[in-house]
């Protein structure tokens, strides 16, 4: 039965059963509480079925009963609500009846009784029960709380324990065990009214280091180190412990120290083994020092001997200056010649893009078409259906090839690079990625002059598509940002930045070696043979700015 548990005022809606037999003075009650501000819904009961059944269907907020009436009375309401368990407030209203007869309803029950030609007691009797009513609820309530609190207190507890790596027991007086965790249980097995000693040990007395009543009355927790019978050696402690009806029992809890016991003989014997070396090793110490003492004159002569030696270095030196500027100026030479060869690699790497690109369009296409076209006529001159749609397959695959091929010969050597310049190439990038990867890529310009040679916007345009690929494998984001500037010194700068995971750039050379792509160091090494340079700021999680720099020339 669901009872309301909202704190009600003074007025406001009220759920009344009434158990009485005069319809009248039904009506007369329910007109006194609305008159006092109640919102009042109620029923009329008049014999124990009907009030059996209001109650399973309520909920009520206050129960009003006359004490005597033909088929019933107030005393067996009472009877009935204390036997659904229901905790509503009870008031006997009735006529005129004996000093006993009230004496014996508030006994039985009731929490008060008004007479009906005194009902304007009703009221104030009616707010104070409903009152005390919310005051028992509450109270119920948060004693249910407590009640389910410690509950999962407890479970948790009895969860630990069970789970901790050394055994835990509750000994009682008699050193019988009521509690022992798996620990316990797996290491010395079930307990099956065994006795501590009994379990632990296979004694038959207690240990003779063990007393309950001992631990009861000593100020500290109780220790001592014993061998079980599973051969283990443990550290016991034994704490007092009352329990929650007030037996006074042991709390016994033991550590495996097998490995440690071990550990601290194995110890014992490496640290006497050291005392020995170190003894040793003095004597030889001191043997040593007086052979030092013997060499530190022999010193003294060889220090002479190296000062001419010195002498002999530093005009060694002099002659090693020389050659290394010779050698540097050689040097500085062939870097000349390799960014001259880079110049070329990158001209005919493009030039090699462009043809490549230039077959797939001229030869390659066509065949594909021309192919695409001979397979609808041969589609047309059959008439068996397992031969059209084989020729149905072949032409949608060759539509494929060409679709591939088309977009292969783009992405080597994009048109519009060479037709319209490098801004109008990132452009078509952008697009191109936003197209292919759903990666959108906002490009800024500053309207300002390229370079002038096409190796240096080629590989300016490779890097940037290079960086986006990269942002689009490893940041974890969608978009990216290409923004294109110049310097006071005439160079072109494009910076190309992500807000994605980052990495660290110290990694960069290791791991240019671990790809076989483009890479950011291929595109660092590039671009210095060229008088151009890259640099990365990054750093993990906090996403990727890198700027490329080359000369504008002409």
């Amino acid at each position: 039965m669901k009872q309301p548990e909202q704190h009600r005022a003074a007025t406001g809606p009220l759920r009344l059963l009434l158990v009485e037999d005069s319809a009248d003075d039904a009506v007369l009650l329910v007109q006194t509480l609305r008159r006092a501000g109640y919102e009042v819904t109620d029923r009329r009961v008049d014999t124990p079925e009907e009030m059996r059944t209001e109650l399973e269907q309520g909920p009520w907020d206050l129960v009003l009963a006359d004490y005597f009436m033909p088929r019933f009375s107030g005393l067996a309401a009472l009877e009935i609500l204390r036997e659904k368990g229901l905790d509503l407030p009870f008031i006997i209203v009735s006529g005129r009846v004996g000093e006993d007869a009230a004496v014996e309803a508030m006994k039985a029950g009731a929490h008060d009784y008004v007479m009906k030609d005194h009902l304007k007691r009703l009221v104030p009797a009616v707010e104070r029960e409903l009152r005390e009513a919310q005051v028992r609820r509450d109270r119920n309530l948060e004693r249910r709380r407590a009640e389910e609190a410690l509950k999962a207190e407890r479970r948790r507890f009895h969860d630990v324990l069970e789970l901790l790596p050394a055994g835990v027991m509750l000994v009682a007086p008699d050193y019988s065990v009521l509690f022992a965790n798996r620990f316990f249980r797996e290491r010395f097995g079930e307990l099956n009214g065994k006795r501590c000693f009994e379990s632990l040990f296979n004694r038959d007395r207690p240990c003779d280091e063990c007393e309950t009543g001992r631990v009861q009355r000593a100020p500290t927790p109780m220790e001592w180190k014993a061998t079980g019978a599973d051969g283990c050696t443990y550290h016991f402690f034994h704490f007092p412990f009352t329990d929650s009806d007030g037996a006074t029992l042991t709390l016994s809890m033991g550590v495996d120290i097998t490995e440690r016991e071990l550990a601290e003989a194995e110890l014992r014997r490496h640290r006497e083994h050291l005392e020995e070396l170190v003894k040793q090793r003095t004597e030889e110490l001191e043997a040593r020092n007086t052979r030092l003492a013997n060499e530190i004159a022999d010193r003294e002569h060889a220090e002479e001997a190296l000062r001419d030696r010195e002498n002999q270095l530093r005009a060694l030196n002099e002659t090693l200056e020389h050659r290394v500027t010779e050698r540097t100026a050689e040097v500085e030479s062939q870097a000349e010649q390799l960014r001259a060869l880079a110049v070329d690699l990158s001209r005919a790497e493009q030039q090699e893009r462009k043809r490549l690109a230039q077959v797939l369009h001229d030869h390659i296409q066509q065949l594909l078409v021309a192919a695409r076209l001979h397979t609808e006529a041969l589609k047309s001159e059959v008439a068996d259906g397992r031969a059209v749609r084989l020729a149905q397959s072949i032409q949608s695959i060759l539509t494929e090839a060409i679709e591939a091929s088309r977009t292969l010969a783009v992405e080597l050597s994009p048109p519009v690079l060479h037709q319209a310049g490098l801004i109008a190439g990132l452009e078509w990038l952008a697009d191109r990625l936003l197209e292919q990867s759903r990666f959108r890529v906002e490009v800024q310009f500053d309207n300002g002059p390229e370079p002038a040679a096409e190796e240096v916007r080629l590989l300016l345009f490779e890097c940037v598509r290079e960086l986006l690929l990269n942002a689009i494998k490893h940041s974890g984001q969608s978009q990216a940002a290409v923004t294109v500037g110049h310097t006071q010194d005439k160079r072109i700068k494009i910076t190309v930045a992500d807000a994605g995971e980052g990495f660290d750039p110290s990694l960069l050379n290791a791991r240019s070696r671990k790809t076989t792509t483009f890479g950011l160091f291929s595109i660092q090494q590039r671009l210095t043979h060229l008088g151009g340079s890259m640099q990365i700021e990054t750093t993990p999680g906090r996403g990727v700015l890198v700027t490329l720099s080359a000369p504008l020339g002409g």
